[in-house]
């Protein structure tokens, strides 16, 4: 089942750049799908514009069979919440401890205490971390920290996690090491986007989509 869909995209900053064109896409549920290119070629844009927070001047974007292009503030923050999102920089709190961190997003909605324990726990456990709850994030490694960032996004349990370059700042084995770790969510369902440069990383996605600079249109990228 298609749960993301972009159809006839185009996206222009106020200054009247247009990074993205004509970009049609559509992403099958429970799948790993990697979007590649250049420096500049507008990956992280076009995540923006998944997550809502940039709006298409053209097309629609469709995800879950809900169109967000018409959804309302309110609506998309909503909306938002229903999804886990990764970043190069980890963005982790540096005086708050692993198990604290983690379980930011369960206080801000109101989660009971036990169920909060147990899902932290239980989501540790899945990217390595079990016993290092009480750890503070300078205390990590890179990698490590990389790992709590992710076990952040996934204590919602979302249905689609997007991860923007977030091997950026990781040698080539930690790299692979958190891809595994995001395609396995796959085997619940869970639908993971991932922009990255470095091709090699390739090897781990379920489907690919390349951006590269449509000919004749200087500042525009394209899908292929």
């Amino acid at each position: 089942m298609k749960i993301i869909e972009f159809n006839g995209v185009d996206h222009v900053f106020p200054d009247g750049t247009k990074p993205l064109q004509n970009i049609s896409l559509s992403i099958e549920e429970g799948t790993l799908h990697f979007i590649v290119g250049p420096s500049g070629s507008g990956k992280t844009t076009l995540l923006n514009l998944l997550l809502g927070l940039y709006q298409p001047a053209v097309g629609e974007i469709w995800v879950n069979k809900c169109n967000i292009c018409v959804l309302s503030e309110r609506q998309l923050t909503l909306y938002r919440q229903h999804l886990g999102a990764i970043f190069q920089q980890n963005n982790l709190i540096p005086h708050r401890t692993v198990f604290e961190n983690v379980a930011m997003p369960l206080w801000l909605r109101g989660t009971e205490r036990k169920e909060v324990h147990q899902s932290v726990v239980s989501v540790l456990s899945e990217v390595g971390l079990r016993g290092f709850e009480d750890v503070l994030p300078l205390h990590l490694s890179s990698g490590d920290q990389q790992r709590v960032a992710i076990a952040r996004a996934l204590i919602t349990r979302p249905r689609i996690i997007v991860a923007d370059e977030p091997t950026g700042n990781l040698d080539r084995q930690l790299a692979g090491s958190v891809t595994e770790i995001l395609k396995l969510q796959t085997t619940l369902r869970v639908t993971v986007i991932m922009v990255s440069h470095d091709e090699e990383l390739t090897r781990y996605a379920d489907t690919t989509s390349r951006l590269a600079p449509a000919p004749n249109a200087l500042g525009t990228s394209t899908l292929t």
